[in-house]
């Protein structure tokens, strides 16, 4: 397990970038989608870290919380990855409602990088080589504590 502190928001969108590209510059090796699942409290950071991510990858577009559309597809253009998938699981409650998205697909392809936001909501429909993210608030207003690991 990693831990690291942030102070700021641009702090917790670092870790986003640095994730990025370790995931990103190395071949997947696993013969499916990297899935990421992002946990924490509303306000916590997971859409921060996720625009730090997407700054990673070479998105030129700022990541906003899906949380009407359910899934944003953002094609990406690295060496072994395609798309990103952000995925908002927040009103996620039933097999169903995480089969309606119709991810299968996109969760088969080891070109795809696959972000879940609120997968705590949907972990048991989540692969078990999902790589986690535990944001938490700190101590004063800005801090977070950022734990990954597998």
């Amino acid at each position: 397990m990693k831990i690291y502190r942030t102070f700021s928001s641009a702090e917790t969108q670092r870790i986003g970038q640095i994730l990025a590209k370790e995931v990103l510059s190395t071949k997947n090796r696993f013969h499916a989608a990297i899935v990421i699942g992002l946990r924490g409290a509303l306000g916590a950071g997971k859409t921060t870290l996720i625009q730090g991510f997407f700054r990673g990858a070479g998105v030129k577009r700022r990541a906003t919380s899906p949380t009407f559309v359910l899934v944003r597809r953002v094609p990406i253009k690295k060496k072994f990855f395609r798309n990103v998938f952000h995925i908002d699981a927040y009103r996620l409650r039933r097999q169903r409602d995480f089969s309606a998205l119709d991810l299968e697909k996109a969760m088969a392809d080891p070109k795809n990088v696959i972000l879940v936001e609120w997968a705590d909501k949907a972990e048991r429909f989540l692969p078990a080589e999902t790589l986690w993210i535990t944001l938490k608030h700190g101590r004063t207003g800005n801090e977070r504590i950022v734990q990954v690991w597998r």
